[in-house]
């Protein structure tokens, strides 16, 4: 696909200092995507549109626009523009309200209508936005940059017979970004998973949450309001996935004056917490979200009872020390491909294997029903080329596990072994990783052999024929 050529606008002036041309001047430019915030704007009291100044415009903005719609603008025509806020992934068009136009002022400015955006994101004094023109999407792209935040702390009120507590904002103001929020780490309890909810202390909730919340959501919470909240989870993020929980409801809400409950069942479900499993929790006021990622799994080898006088054996977790699993001790099994992997488009596992770098990780009743004979369905990630930041999640195929007549198991991956072209001889890795409930795949080697042709008397390969004849030889 062939993109238009972007070149840098320069007006012409006649003796009256009126404009009588518009024209491109220059080479060629390069759009600069790796650091594309060119215009950083800082929030005000008397902010009630973006003023992008003229160099701004014509050094950011104008280059990316073609030669008419620029020339309607600098006559002094309001264009309505596309915004795609980054923040919540949200694209609106040329007809959402989003106005582009030339000020009447002596620096021939420009302005940029996005009241709205502020209220999305409750705006305050001192918060910084990002703002860029993205050429080949022709819009104007928006984030936010840092949030202006302050510490919250009760204060008595005696102005009254009865004194009462009055949350207020306190201390200097902190500017906060994406990499300098406070972060509590928490084990699960069993209360948690019984009310499937996450009990966070009073201590915890004003060092780590309520400063970066604003003063009237905050004063709402602690008194006892129940606050609708969004959640993001990122514990897969280094495999490029984040789970946004765009349709699921999590409530925030005081329990008593030392402690405060997030109503997540769905998100201990879907990760499959169990007692003092780790968590890491934030609120993130750029996102104004809860920012929540799986830390550490506790996981127990398994055996089977041997009961005296039973003949059927029982699956059960051992009694020793738990398996505290975190991404620093993930326990790789190697394998070389066979010929009968490929020709059955599976994955043997040894019994021995499975109970050493497979079953531990898994929960109990799931354990159970593999060695039971039940086909389970897997996940699978392929991280190959996660050096490359690129992962291969499988999200359509279906993947199964299974027992097999020999008490080996079998992993059937048909889709896989095609994708990465495995043939026999290739030496890969595979582990369990509790934290995302999927298998992790890695092709290590691959087995390679020169090519040549072959000598037979009287035998030309086509391959080779071909190539003579491209030369201009006949045959």
């Amino acid at each position: 696909m062939a993109y238009p050529i972007w070149r840098k606008k320069q007006i012409s002036f006649n003796s009256e200092e009126e404009v009588i041309e518009v024209v491109e001047i220059g080479s060629p430019l390069k759009f600069d995507s790796n650091n594309p915030w060119k215009i950083k704007k800082t929030i005000n009291p008397q902010l009630l549109n973006l003023v992008i100044s003229h160099s701004e415009t014509f050094d950011y903005i104008l280059p990316y626009w073609n030669l008419d719609n620029a020339k309607q603008l600098l006559n002094g025509d309001m264009k309505g523009v596309a915004m795609c806020d980054v923040i919540n992934d949200t694209k609106y068009n040329q007809d959402a309200g989003f106005i582009f136009w030339k000020l009447n002022n002596h620096d021939d400015d420009y302005s940029l209508s996005v009241m709205g955006l502020f209220n999305t994101h409750r705006l305050g004094v001192g918060d910084e936005i990002g703002l860029y023109w993205h050429p080949r999407f022709q819009t104007f792209m928006f984030t936010i940059l840092s949030k202006v935040c302050r510490k919250k702390i009760f204060s008595v009120n005696n102005t009254t017979l009865v004194g009462t507590r009055v949350l207020i904002e306190t201390g200097p103001a902190q500017t906060i970004h994406s990499n300098n929020m406070m972060h509590m780490t928490k084990k699960i309890t069993s209360q948690d998973i019984a009310f499937g909810e996450l009990r966070i202390s009073s201590l915890v909730m004003f060092d780590c949450i309520l400063q970066y919340w604003n003063l009237e959501l905050a004063t709402s919470l602690v008194n006892g309001n129940v606050e609708h909240v969004g959640l993001w989870d990122v514990t897969e993020k280094n495999y490029g996935r984040t789970n946004r929980y765009e349709d699921a409801r999590f409530t925030f809400r005081k329990l008593s004056r030392d402690e405060y409950s997030l109503t997540c069942i769905t998100l201990i479900n879907d990760r499959g917490l169990g007692v003092d499993d780790v968590i890491g929790l934030c609120w993130n006021p750029i996102v104004s979200k809860f920012i929540f990622k799986l830390i550490s799994k506790v996981c127990r080898k398994k055996t089977f009872s041997n009961t005296p006088g039973v003949m059927t054996q029982e699956l059960i977790e051992t009694t020793g020390p738990a398996i505290i699993f975190d991404l620093s001790n993930i326990r790789y099994l190697g394998k070389f491909i066979t010929p009968q992997n490929i020709a059955q488009g599976t994955l043997e596992i040894s019994s021995f294997q499975t109970s050493e770098y497979i079953l531990p990780y898994w929960k109990l009743d799931k354990a159970k029903s593999l060695v039971n004979g039940n086909v389970e369905r897997v996940g699978l990630l392929d991280v190959t080329e996660e050096k490359y930041c690129r992962t291969i999640g499988y999200e359509d195929v279906g993947f199964t596990f299974s027992k097999l007549d020999n008490l080996d198991y079998s992993l059937s991956c048909m889709a896989l072994i095609n994708r990465r072209g495995l043939g026999v001889g290739d030496q890969i890795w595979l582990c369990w990783n509790p934290i995302i409930s999927k298998f992790i795949f890695k092709l290590i080697s691959k087995v390679c052999r020169k090519k040549t042709f072959s000598n037979t008397p009287g035998v030309m390969m086509e391959e080779e024929a071909n190539r003579f004849q491209s030369h201009g030889f006949k045959f």
